[in-house]
């Protein structure tokens, strides 16, 4: 499990890297409990099945998470940034968490580009916001 954090203001951005389902699960619910101990809202954007399995993982604090499908949202990943600009909106001075999953085995070459130009415009988009992402 090695990750690195990118910190710009308020705005906290962890790179995840795992080996196996385990591993992911462990760390995504690791990072969302954390949040909610802190009372941050949690917002979950994961690839298809993964949303399910990290959904049944928090299932306890379900109506605390906010889900969506990377495979839906992120099939245009301009998309991103506005639906965590929302989620973070809908919670006016509170710090929230984002986890997202925008590149994954099987997305093709154009498409992990445009995932990894969102994620370097991410930390643009969100310095000085109150919010930690992990992708």
């Amino acid at each position: 499990m090695a990750h690195e954090a990118v910190a710009h203001g308020d705005l906290t951005h962890q790179a995840f890297f795992y080996h196996d389902q385990a591993e992911y699960l462990t760390r995504i619910q690791a990072f969302a409990r954390d949040g909610l101990a802190n009372a941050e809202p949690v917002f979950v954007v994961v690839p298809g099945d993964k949303a399910r399995l990290v959904c049944t993982q928090l299932s306890a604090e379900s109506g605390q998470v906010s889900y969506g499908d990377m495979a839906e949202l992120g099939r245009n990943p301009g998309r991103l940034i506005p639906a965590v600009r929302a989620f973070a909106e809908a919670h006016p001075g509170r710090r929230v968490r984002y986890i997202s999953e925008p590149v994954w085995p099987g997305r093709s070459a154009a498409e992990t580009c445009e995932a990894t130009r969102q994620e370097a415009l991410i930390n643009l988009a969100f310095s000085g916001t109150s919010v930690t992402i992990m992708c």
